[in-house]
């Protein structure tokens, strides 16, 4: 996966382990990466895989639900301290 550094991908995205983040509107690294890609098409193979464990790691069902009881936790104890 090749994506920019623009927030979202940021936080899935492991820089040459899940996939490759580039700085915005750098033309030239985009160009790079794609045909290093290309050439190399073994290290998509093992990018997919260990991004797909990731987002099934961070955001399958489970974890989601548990972040959001601990947030909703947080905001009734900050409403409490009013």
């Amino acid at each position: 996966m090749i994506a920019t550094k623009c927030g979202g991908p940021e936080e899935i995205i492991v820089q040459n382990k899940t996939g490759y983040l580039i700085p915005l509107n750098d033309y030239t690294e985009l160009a790079e990466h794609i045909e290093y890609l290309r050439e190399n098409p073994h290290i998509i193979a093992k990018s997919v895989i260990s991004g797909y464990n990731r987002v099934t790691e961070l955001y399958n069902f489970d974890t989601c639900v548990m972040k959001l009881k601990k947030y909703i936790n947080s905001l009734i104890n900050l409403n409490k301290e009013i």
